[in-house]
């Protein structure tokens, strides 16, 4: 196929199937081109092909189906990782009414309604949510968590075989900011597949008198994969949040997006299944993707301008929304894709990437501080400057 675009360049004749990636500034809409691979329900194949369509000014190019990722095939493994982590045993509740009505301020929590979006625990030493609740932290919805869950977060929690108190503050983040690359810079829904090429999951454990012992809540640790590193944007997420575990309560489950039910269950053993990652022979597809993500390491993209851009549209990428960020055009109604309408001030967003990440030093030792917006990062879709990717097919 041969076709021509004189914005973006010439779609050559295609004999390896090769794709070149270039990424360009743009003041257009989306035109984005990466094959989805969607998380699906435990039982059904995770691995069911899928077919991509590029699309370069109305110049469609079908690829072949991806082939099955089923998990017994996995073959590739991380090695053992011992997560920096606050890990504890359930307490009675420190959260405080003070508490959960400034993240409803912060638009980052539903405000309370006739239907109690969330409840204040009482007295129980652990968690008892009653029926219909699961149990939450305050630190998640700082971290980008809110209520209806996003299928992509239930689908990994599916996968993972984890209720989301296993979770950490930073494995929370690290999912959030892996939503708002994709939707906002790379422009698609967020990737399976991509996600377990860069992140795997480690068990953690609190050792007491000298012995270790499984915790209910925090063991599931998310990091990437020290291999991969380097391939992703620069994400240094905090490695301290002394405390959180502390600070639950009860939050109203959707029932058309619902969570694993809290069961309080301990994980005494990590499975297999958390360390596998992307079938070698099927890397190739993410091919297009990675070219992309160095595209736009190279121009700047990192972890606090992905972060800090998310906060500026109010957007809580874990949550189910109306519209995708590479869908959120100025004079479109955001309602159901925000909690709140008004402008943030760049201070607080500062704020925010700052409560989440280390401090970065200079050359001589000293903290920098943080702004936003962050000098020379790329703007997110689909404002004005955004970088878009066109593909060329190569000889």
């Amino acid at each position: 196929m041969v076709g021509e675009d004189r914005n973006y360049g010439r779609v050559s004749r295609g004999v390896t199937g090769r794709r070149v990636w270039q990424a360009r500034r743009s003041r257009r809409a989306v035109a984005l081109l990466a094959p989805v691979a969607p998380i699906k329900p435990r039982g059904s194949p995770l691995g069911s092909c899928t077919f991509l369509l590029i699309f370069v000014s109305g110049i469609s190019i079908a690829s072949s189906p991806s082939a099955s990722c089923s998990p017994a095939a996995a073959v590739e493994l991380e090695p053992p990782f011992l997560p920096i982590a606050s890990m504890e045993l359930w307490g009675k509740s420190g959260i405080t009414p003070r508490c959960l009505e400034g993240l409803v301020r912060r638009g980052l929590l539903r405000p309370l309604s006739a239907i109690q979006e969330w409840l204040l625990p009482g007295d129980e030493a652990e968690p008892a949510p009653p029926e219909g609740y699961v149990v939450s932290f305050a630190i998640f919805h700082e971290r980008g968590f809110a209520i209806p869950a996003h299928r992509f977060l239930r689908g990994l929690l599916d996968y993972y075989d984890v209720e989301l108190q296993h979770l950490t503050p930073n494995g929370v983040q690290h999912m959030a900011a892996f939503v708002a690359l994709c939707e906002g810079f790379l422009g698609i829904d967020p990737h399976f597949d991509l996600w377990r090429y860069f992140f795997t999951i480690s068990l953690s454990k609190r050792r007491v008198g000298g012995k270790e012992v499984n915790v209910p809540m925090g063991c599931a640790s998310i990091h990437l994969r020290h291999t991969r590193s380097r391939d992703y944007p620069l994400m240094r997420l905090a490695t301290s949040n002394k405390g959180w575990h502390s600070q639950w309560f009860y939050v109203r489950d959707d029932p058309s997006a619902t969570l694993p039910k809290y069961t309080g269950r301990l994980i005494e053993e990590a499975p297999e299944s958390w360390t596998w990652g992307v079938q070698l022979k099927d890397k190739k597809h993410l091919a297009d993707l990675l070219a992309g993500l160095q595209a736009l390491k190279e121009r700047g993209v990192k972890g606090a301008g992905i972060i800090g851009a998310y906060h500026a549209r109010r957007v809580a990428p874990l949550m189910a929304r109306a519209l995708p960020l590479y869908r959120m055009m100025p004079g479109m109604s955001f309602e159901g894709t925000v909690l709140v309408d008004e402008a943030l001030p760049y201070s607080e967003v500062a704020q925010r990437v700052k409560e989440v990440t280390e401090p970065t030093k200079d050359s001589a030792g000293d903290i920098l501080d943080i702004v936003y917006l962050v000098p020379g990062h790329p703007p997110m879709r689909p404002e004005p400057g955004f970088f878009e990717f066109v593909s060329l097919i190569s000889p």
